[in-house]
């Protein structure tokens, strides 16, 4: 699966299938508008930040320190 960021609407809406649909304009709005991570959005549900940030990889990845 591609990085959060990488993700167009309808492949966000299969990863949020079962879900109401506003949520993924929540998500959405939350990865590339707000710059948040999943457990960041606390609009969202517990359960549903939790399984977003398993779901999903990580948008950046530190390569050097």
């Amino acid at each position: 699966m591609p990085a959060p960021y990488d993700l167009t609407r309808e492949e966000l809406a299969v990863v949020l299938d079962g879900e109401p649909a506003y949520r993924v304009r929540q998500v959405w709005d939350g990865l590339h508008l707000r710059v948040q991570r999943p457990e960041d959005m606390t609009e969202l549900p517990a359960a549903l930040r939790a399984t977003l940030d398993a779901a999903l990889p990580p948008a950046l990845q530190q390569v050097a320190e």
